[in-house]
């Protein structure tokens, strides 16, 4: 959907939801990558690592969580999920994961049949 890419509270949604997706697989990135160029994805990495430059150190303390119980006053549990960067991928990680989605993709060499060789 058009709006995940022009609203910025979508794009916080959608952004780290594809960078989680094809961080750890170079499959899931070729397929990303015939549809939306991970110049998209690498664009939004860079203006996350100049808003808030994640520290020298990796730390868990000051990180946030992707899902939290919140209080309700029936006693059923309600879950407040996180959709930014830093809920979904470490901010330590986040200069790795934007040299994976700026490198290259692999090519795939053509098969050669015997007899044209």
């Amino acid at each position: 959907p058009f709006g995940y890419f022009c609203e910025p509270a979508l794009r916080d949604v959608l952004m780290p939801t594809l960078l989680c997706g094809v961080l750890a697989d170079t499959a899931n990135l070729a397929i990303l990558s015939s549809r939306l160029s991970p110049e998209h994805l690498a664009r939004y990495l860079r203006g996350q690592l100049k808003a808030c430059p994640p520290p020298a150190e990796a730390s868990a303390e000051g990180t946030t969580h992707a899902a939290l119980l919140m209080p309700d006053p029936s006693e059923l549990p309600i879950v407040k999920m996180a959709y930014e960067l830093s809920s979904r991928l470490p901010p330590p990680a986040w200069a790795a994961a934007l040299a994976v989605v700026s490198a290259p993709l692999p090519t795939e060499e053509p098969a050669h049949s015997e007899a044209y060789v």
